[in-house]
């Protein structure tokens, strides 16, 4: 469904070459293999736990399937609870590509909010955010239109804060900068629920210093 056309060289038994479509061999299999693992798992009587691993080793051995999980979520084939497994095998695996789906996933209107919300969520729970991933969440933070967005808003702050803490082990650099950044975000924040979700992210990020920034705004 996804394959692009191409052209493969190989070699035949007598030497010559051959020109055979690479397009089967390389794209289709890749995405037939996603589909088909999705819709075993929702099958009944499947082996959840066995598929669960297949997917993993999917998505690890060919990173490029996680860009195709966004529109697999699309498509409306898949249920509810596979979309979740999806999103989660995502932010297990953590490559460049996975946080591209997952980015994806969480910018995509065309997507339920809860599937929008799952990707939020699984960036914050990243074992090593690029700086995309937390850019991504900083934009879905500043979006407070509707209610929905606001919803999205409050989750991206929160794991803001949990990616903070996490890259405070590695790249203190980096977490100083979440940090400053949620606590403007504090400073500035007019809306009393965005606030509180600030005050929660502060406290996700699991630096002592901050108390002091959360102070004012505890008994206010």
């Amino acid at each position: 469904m996804f394959a692009t056309r191409a052209l493969l060289i190989a070699v035949s038994l007598t030497g010559a070459v051959v020109l055979a479509p690479a397009a089967a061999a390389q794209e289709a299999p890749r995405t037939d293999r996603l589909e088909g693992i999705a819709s075993r798992l929702d099958a009944e009587g499947s082996d959840v736990q066995q598929l669960r691993r297949e997917l993993e080793d999917v998505l690890r051995a060919e990173p490029a399937t996680a860009l195709e999980v966004p529109a697999l979520l699309r498509s409306g084939v898949v249920t509810d609870g596979t979309a979740a497994l999806l999103i989660g095998k995502l932010e297990v695996v953590g490559s460049p590509e996975a946080q591209d789906g997952l980015r994806r996933i969480a910018d995509d209107p065309a997507l339920s909010a809860m599937n929008r919300t799952r990707a939020l969520i699984a960036l914050g729970g990243l074992s090593h955010p690029d700086q995309a991933s937390v850019d991504a969440l900083w934009s879905a933070h500043k979006v407070r239109g509707d209610a929905a967005d606001r919803d999205r808003s409050n989750t991206a702050a929160l794991s803001l804060g949990i990616v903070a803490r996490t890259l405070d082990e590695d790249e203190p650099a980096r977490a100083a900068s979440v940090r400053a950044q949620l606590v403007d975000a504090l400073h500035t924040s007019s809306d009393p629920v965005g606030s509180a979700m600030l005050l929660r992210a502060l406290g996700n990020t699991g630096a002592p210093a901050l108390l002091d920034e959360a102070a004012p705004y505890l008994f206010d």
